[in-house]
């Protein structure tokens, strides 16, 4: 640490944490992603173990860092300056940045303009995309100066290492929007949704990562390195069926869906997307076929196998086999038994069985977990009130 260079403030605050590693000239930046309350910050637990000096942010609100970090500067060119001086203050002459989901888009922004090193897992370098994350989670009036990231990817002075769940459209099709991008290496993991860093952690590769990054080496490979950027024209159409999708479009699902597949048959979760909608249309026979498969493809601690379970147990309960369902609705609730939708799903199964108090029951958890509902409190015997302001 320099004496001669004062501290820009205090080591910690609610929205930034600095733990100093006396000796290094290394300074490596953690950005948190949404979510994250005051004083947590994301890969705490990993970056503590590494050798060199840390710096832990919290962007405050789900604002994507679009107005820099609160404590460290009023706008992000306040906060970029502010991360310069600490690391002078360190004695820091090398800077790297890492961030997943929105600390993954702030370990670009920020990374680039400090001449960083970046390691960024699922970020969405194009901001406002229909169905997105930083639509449905930003802080509403934030304004986005910086929507678009290639730009300072292409300019970057270090490498950008960039990493995306195959099961994700958002991060699949920015992804691919980056192909060919200078300073870029990108990596899709098949199988993987918006969460990279924990199926990497999951497989005990997460502290090679770390250190092949913070030590300029080349980024290790994992068991489920994907093709999806091969696939001239999948992206575009897996985000459009999505939006259909997110929009109840169930009529545009179908084609645009079973077009992507055509060019990657193997995408689980746009087997499911196709199958959501072929059962929303009542079409409960070609549904099964497509979850089928994607049951088959998908890995069980993904966040959409549970969605992939709930059609699919749907389906066969549709087309006689409510025993069977029960037992799928079950394995379900084993795992979260919060899961209103299988309550209810049980439920109707245990109703076409003429098992009447266990079906009762079923469907009474349902409209506890969520009281709102007007057909869970149809099921359960309940009335929803209605509340009106004179």
């Amino acid at each position: 640490m320099k004496d001669s260079i004062d501290a820009p403030g205090a080591l910690k605050s609610a929205t930034y944490k600095i733990e100093p590693m006396a000796g290094s000239r290394k300074l490596i930046i953690f950005f948190s992603a949404t979510g994250a309350k005051p004083n947590q910050f994301n890969f705490h637990k990993e970056g503590m173990k590494l050798p060199c000096h840390r710096m832990f942010i919290n962007n405050g609100h789900n604002e994507w860092y679009q107005r820099g970090v609160p404590r460290l500067g009023n706008n992000v060119e306040e906060t970029v300056e502010t991360i310069w001086r600490w690391a002078e203050h360190l004695g820091a002459d090398e800077i790297y940045t890492c961030g997943g989901s929105m600390g993954a888009y702030a370990a670009i922004l920020y990374g680039t303009m400090l001449g960083a090193r970046v390691l960024s897992f699922a970020a969405e370098t194009t901001l406002g995309i229909e169905g997105s994350r930083s639509v449905s989670h930003i802080r509403k009036g934030t304004e986005l100066r910086f929507p678009e990231l290639a730009g300072y990817i292409a300019d970057a002075k270090k490498p950008v290492f960039h990493y995306a769940g195959e099961l994700d459209p958002i991060d699949v099709y920015c992804a691919t929007k980056l192909k060919g991008t200078p300073n870029l290496t990108i990596t899709t993991l098949r199988g993987v949704d918006h969460n990279p860093p924990r199926y990497i952690r999951d497989v005990g590769l997460l502290p090679d990562f770390l250190d092949q990054f913070l030590h300029n080496k080349p980024m290790p490979k994992t068991p489920v390195d994907g093709i999806v950027l091969q696939k001239e024209g999948f992206a575009d159409l897996f985000l459009s069926a999505f939006q259909s999708y997110k929009r109840k479009d169930w009529e545009n699902v179908i084609p645009t869906g079973k077009a992507a597949l055509e060019i990657l048959p193997t995408s689980e979760y746009c087997h499911f997307l196709v199958a959501y909608a072929l059962q929303k249309l009542g079409r409960t026979q070609d549904a099964l076929l497509h979850i089928s498969t994607a049951k088959a493809l998908a890995y069980e601690n993904t966040e959409v196998y549970p969605e992939i379970l709930l059609v699919f147990a749907s389906c066969i309960r549709s087309i006689g086999y409510p025993s069977h369902a029960v037992e799928l609705y079950q394995a379900i609730i084993a795992v979260d038994e919060n899961n209103h939708r299988a309550h209810f799903g049980l439920g109707l199964s245990l109703s076409n069985l003429s098992e009447k108090t266990e079906a009762k029951l079923a469907f009474s958890k349902a409209y506890e977990l969520s009281p709102k509902n007007p057909n869970y409190a149809k099921k359960a015997g309940r009335v929803i009130t209605v509340s009106t302001v004179p």
